[in-house]
């Protein structure tokens, strides 16, 4: 029954943050800012223990303590405040080498 309740919340978290919170970079444009995105995209490439869950996003996922939200789910944070779509697809192979068996997005466009 708890893991019913953490997949319903979970569910639940990721289908309200659909309103669009950071303005949309320009497709080319590195993201909103550049040397905090760099330092988090260096420190997620040197680390990719393998977890059950990734959650990817901008700010909204960064800030976020999803280990405490959801305790022994084996959650990894991959958010980077200020990221967009094409952030993210640069970041997609260090994000598979988690090896997830899920994965929860909510990102902005870039267009």
């Amino acid at each position: 029954m708890r893991g019913m309740r953490i997949r319903t919340l979970a569910s639940v978290l990721v289908l309200s943050c659909t309103a669009p919170f950071a303005a949309a970079q320009p497709a080319g444009k590195p993201p909103a800012h550049e040397s905090y995105w760099l330092e988090k995209k260096s420190f997620f490439d040197a680390f990719h223990a393998p977890a059950a869950v990734v959650m990817v996003g901008d700010s909204l996922t960064d800030g976020a303590e999803w280990g405490e939200l959801f305790p022994g789910a084996g959650i990894a944070n991959r958010g980077i405040d200020g990221d967009t779509t094409d952030g993210v697809l640069e970041r997609m192979d260090a994000i598979l080498a988690l090896h997830p068996a899920k994965a929860f997005v909510m990102i902005a466009s870039t267009t």
